[in-house]
């Protein structure tokens, strides 16, 4: 009896921290769909959490990192777009400020934050580098994301656990690659062609997990797959589907793995006291 009563209680414990370790990928749709989805990292599948709502209008969300203390920021779609705080639970944005660069308001395609908190993003229309200012949405140009002699449309950024940016080009005119992006100039280097089923799909959400995986949206964004870092080369996952509709996923970031929760003093003396209830009950039947 005592045995079955110690494997219980190292049941429950485990169960604490297997729950407290659960990494979840999320994603953004687009157009009249737009909606905050969680995607099934074995197969594709999305869930939905709920529309991505600035007020009471939908708006699409082309970008999405997340920030200190788990926030999740997005880029709404457009060329004029809104800096927007994400919330997890329902999908509701809430605005930060304008993309302003150039005395203008200018679209982002992508987003990635770096590891000491600077959050980088690519202008839609001028193909810049930027950072954005977590607290107003203001961007800060660094330069014209070019390769090998003209700027290209960067529709994917993710920052590898050692700071490495990574991006990919647009799959029109050729085919998508994949790239590392100088975060001091913009000018991209290529690694080899990411196509997928299309040439003209290319990738367009992109991040790492935890373990330095990179996966992105494949096939203008209505398939999950893994990236080689090295080559390019896509390995596919399965279809966005959701009620067996394929559909457009944008956006792509990993909630941030949390560290390992040990429970406090007073759950391990809550499960102590409950099952020595059990035995003292049992005892004297």
């Amino acid at each position: 009896m005592n045995r079955k009563i110690l494997i219980l209680l190292i049941g429950c414990m485990l169960y604490v921290n297997s729950n407290a370790l659960a990494v979840v990928l999320f994603g953004t749709t687009e157009g009249q769909d737009a909606q905050l989805v969680t995607v099934d990292q074995t197969t594709g599948a999305l869930t939905d959490i709920g529309p991505t709502l600035l007020g009471d209008v939908k708006r699409a969300v082309t970008g999405l990192a997340f920030g200190p203390a788990g926030i999740l920021y997005g880029i709404t779609e457009g060329p004029t777009g809104f800096f927007v705080k994400v919330d997890t639970t329902t999908g509701q944005l809430t605005e930060i400020g304008r993309t302003i660069f150039g005395g203008a308001p200018r679209g982002l395609t992508s987003l990635a934050i770096r590891s000491d908190g600077v959050l980088f993003g690519v202008v839609e229309t001028g193909r810049d580098l930027v950072t954005v200012d977590l607290l107003t949405g203001a961007l800060t140009g660094i330069g014209p994301t070019v390769w090998p002699d003209f700027p290209r449309t960067l529709t994917g950024l993710a920052f590898r656990s050692d700071d490495v940016l990574f991006g990919t080009i647009d799959g029109s005119g050729g085919g998508g690659r994949l790239v590392t992006v100088d975060q001091s100039t913009g000018v991209l280097t290529e690694i080899g062609l990411t196509n997928y089923l299309t040439t003209i799909g290319g990738v367009t959400g992109l991040d790492f997990d935890s373990n330095d995986v990179l996966y992105g949206t494949l096939d203008g964004g209505l398939a999950l797959g893994i990236i080689d870092q090295n080559t390019g080369a896509v390995t596919g996952i399965g279809p966005t589907l959701f009620n067996g509709t394929r559909r457009t996923v944008e956006g792509l970031a990993f909630q941030p793995e949390p560290e390992a929760v040990i429970p406090e003093p007073s759950t391990f003396f809550l499960l102590g006291t409950s099952l020595l209830g059990l035995v003292f009950r049992r005892k004297h039947r």
